[in-house]
């Protein structure tokens, strides 16, 4: 049973709410939740791991918004903390704090504080990815997740409707992309790899798969193919 419940201790479920993270929270609460309320607390924390620190800043500074020059904290007297970042317009700087952060940075900024906290072997699942971040910049982000679950040896799964995103996939990473959709006979959801698909090929050389879903060729193309045991 220990067993067990150590390893679903390690899977991570993230739907970051940004309105939930823009307040101050107690410095000593640093089990990230769920909607990430308690954000601050936790980057305060794994701040203090200066390879961590700038993992993080890496990616955030190529956010399509200021340039952000530092990740800074406001405590309070009373034990309370939020975390702010150093941005640069021009030749002045102005400390941002989280309450007036965009929605799709404070989305960023949690789910690579998950990565970047996870312990070895676990997984981050992370719900519709590209809520309110820039078109331009998800695919990076993206990019980064994989690289840091790849460095860090952790799972990461993120759902999307995102065309953009879909479509900006190369050839060699559709291994690990599935598809999610309603079985008409049972009325179930099941899950299909992209690649089990017939005619796949033909769907990438059409456009990209985020363009299949638009069109629904993605979905003409599940309801023509043949029975397959599900996984």
């Amino acid at each position: 049973m220990e067993h067990v419940i150590r390893h679903l201790k390690n899977i991570r479920m993230l739907d970051p709410v940004p309105s939930a993270i823009r307040d101050y929270v107690r410095i000593s609460d640093t089990e990230l939740r769920q909607n990430c309320d308690n954000l601050s607390a936790v980057l305060n924390e794994m701040c203090k791991n200066t390879a961590k620190k700038e993992r993080l800043l890496k990616v955030v500074r190529e956010l399509p918004e200021n340039s952000v020059e530092d990740i800074e904290f406001i405590e309070t007297q009373i034990g309370d903390v939020i975390f702010a970042l150093r941005e640069k317009c021009f030749d002045s700087e102005e400390l941002v704090d989280a309450r007036r952060l965009s929605d799709g940075t404070l989305r960023c900024i949690a789910v690579l504080t998950a990565v970047l906290i996870g312990e070895p072997g676990s997984m981050v699942m992370i719900e519709e990815l590209d809520n309110g971040i820039h078109p331009v910049r998800v695919y990076k982000l993206a990019e980064q997740l994989a690289d840091i679950g790849r460095e860090r040896n952790i799972d990461i799964i993120i759902t999307t409707h995102n065309a953009a995103l879909l479509n900006a996939y190369k050839k060699d990473e559709l291994i690990g992309v599935s598809v999610v959709y309603r079985d008409k006979e049972r009325s179930t959801s099941k899950i299909k790899s992209f690649v089990e698909i017939d005619n796949f090929p033909a769907m990438l050389a059409a456009g990209g798969l985020g363009d299949a879903m638009i069109d629904e060729s993605l979905l003409s193309a599940l309801k023509q193919s043949k029975k397959a045991k599900d996984y």
